[in-house]
């Protein structure tokens, strides 16, 4: 079976800038909790409800949590609907605004009382800017859910749902390039038209073109289905299919001249399923015409005339294979909400959470949450100091902002260790200099700690017997050794200045350090 989470988690540390931050309303749900571990590495993570009520769910029951509770705890931001006067007023004063107009509109009280809901606070969070994605749906109904997010989230052509498979090697009909296969629409239009069908059928492809690399599927191909096989048949649902012929192919030259990694997208049009998943049987159908279109007889894409198609399509292959990898993927929204199936289970939320950040990095409009509040933002310099260079990177809080290596020229730079600090200084300070960040800016200063005497893991202070230790030598001399005075040096003007777990990290339980040999310890 194609690793599709692993896959998915592969490219997502590929991106080295300011991390998403993603709301999840229903943050009581212990299946959310457990997602929200597995999702810390990728995305800030906002639940709204008590910080003091997770605290008791989390002493209370029993959570699987990827992480530590106590990582847990300090990359999770809790925030409640009551703790957040200024913003709730915000954000009604807002929703009144758009709901003017609507058939729901709502007069300032109304909107009050709505943003007391999670569910409300959550959205509206994403619709001014203070998250980048809302995920729900595993407490609420759509109706309750998912129909806010339509209403008050900002639209980009037709909303539809995609379901995304890598079928277990079991599968054996060998109709799909790697066992993959997704379907769309299969949740919100119920007869598309040619506009819509076209919407679907070029956002799917382009989402699994996003979603999964071209060294795993080196071509996306789809096909609009139908029971008609390219003029065999005609009625109402395949008048619309051709129509959407035309919009298809200027919407793909379109997409291929914006971004060549979508070039290698196929889409063929009005075929029956047979056509579609068999060359062999789209042959006998279509003859020498079965090889004029790469997706005739190779699709793992698609796209369903109606949404009784689609949904019957999704739900006859999550039963068939349970034990697939599947996500849930949401369309036409700008990658802002994710709603998930009320039988979700914890890697349904994780993996629809993993694919949707991939997708917003890929989309190649995310650099970072507009109005990033829920998380402070203090700036943090670290320094690494190599041998021929030093590596030095600029934080604010968990996002990525710079980093660079700092080449040295080995020649200029002098044997006695301590003698290299002013050059690599300078290097530093250039560093920050060409950022525009002022030492007194940065509230915290850290670096890899050297060789001092042997310590449990964890963040130390840098003290003059620190330094003392260290120009000594006491634990043996290495460059590492220069992070500690780089630091100190920096620090000069800033509050916090730390080593985190120095080189000579020593936690051996005593018993560990029994060697079997006599009079010998480890």
């Amino acid at each position: 079976m194609f690793p599709l989470e692993k896959s998915i988690e592969e490219q997502l540390r590929e991106f080295t800038g300011p991390l998403p931050t993603i709301i999840f309303p229903e943050a009581d749900d212990p299946r959310v909790i457990a997602a929200a571990s597995r999702l810390v590495q990728f995305a800030k993570v906002v639940l709204v409800r008590r910080k003091e009520d997770l605290a008791e769910d989390l002493d209370e029951m029993d959570i699987p949590l990827k992480v530590s509770k106590t990582r847990f705890n300090q990359t999770v931001r809790c925030i409640h609907p009551d703790e957040a006067p200024e913003l709730c007023e915000e954000f009604a004063l807002a929703l009144q605004e758009k709901s003017q107009g609507r058939s729901w509109k709502v007069d300032i009280e109304k909107a009050r009382e709505l943003l007391r809901d999670p569910v409300y606070f959550a959205i509206m969070s994403v619709r001014l800017g203070y998250a980048d994605a809302v995920l729900g749906g595993v407490t609420h109904s759509s109706r309750d859910f998912f129909r806010p997010c339509l209403r008050l989230l900002e639209r980009s052509g037709t909303v539809y749902e995609m379901g995304l498979f890598a079928l277990p090697d079991s599968h054996d009909g060998g109709f799909f390039n790697q066992n993959l296969v997704m379907f769309a629409d299969v949740a919100l239009n119920e007869e598309p038209s040619a506009q819509r069908l076209a919407d679907i059928a070029v956002g799917a492809c382009k989402t699994m073109r996003d979603v999964v690399p071209e060294d795993a599927l080196p071509a996306v191909n789809a096909a609009l289905l139908s029971y008609s096989t390219r003029g065999s048949g005609a009625g109402p649902s395949v008048e619309r299919i051709r129509g959407a012929e035309p919009i298809v192919k200027r919407r793909l030259q379109e997409l291929a001249e914006d971004d060549p990694r979508y070039a290698n997208i196929n889409i063929a049009t009005e075929l029956q399923v047979s056509c579609a998943i068999s060359k062999q049987l789209a042959r006998t159908k279509l003859g020498q015409q079965a090889d004029d279109n790469p997706a005739v007889g190779n699709s793992n894409v698609l796209i369903a005339p109606s949404l009784d198609t689609g949904n019957l399509l999704f739900h006859m292959y999550a039963t068939s294979y349970p034990e697939s990898q599947s996500v849930l993927i949401i369309g036409g929204l700008k990658n802002q909400a994710l709603d998930f199936s009320r039988s979700s289970t914890v890697d349904d939320i994780a993996m629809g959470a993993k694919a949707l950040i991939l997708r917003m990095y890929k989309s190649g409009r995310y650099t970072r949450t507009p109005r990033d509040r829920f998380f402070p933002r203090f700036k943090i310099l670290t320094v690494s100091p190599h041998r021929e260079h030093t590596e030095i990177a600029l934080w604010e809080g968990r996002d990525l902002n710079a980093r660079e290596h700092l080449i040295h020229d080995i020649a200029d730079l002098p044997h006695r260790l301590l003698d290299q600090i002013p050059l690599r200084l300078r290097a530093v300070r250039g560093f920050l200099e060409r950022h525009g960040i002022a030492e007194d800016e940065l509230e915290a200063v850290v670096s890899r700690g050297g060789l001092v005497l042997p310590v449990e893991s964890g963040a130390y202070r840098v003290d003059d017997r620190m330094l003392k230790d260290l120009t000594n030598e006491v634990s043996g001399r290495h460059v590492i050794n220069l992070g500690t005075f780089l630091i100190n040096e920096i620090g000069k003007k800033c509050p916090n200045v730390f080593i985190i777990d120095p080189a000579v990290v020593d936690e051996l339980d005593e018993i560990s350090r029994i060697t079997g040999l006599e009079g010998t310890e480890q």
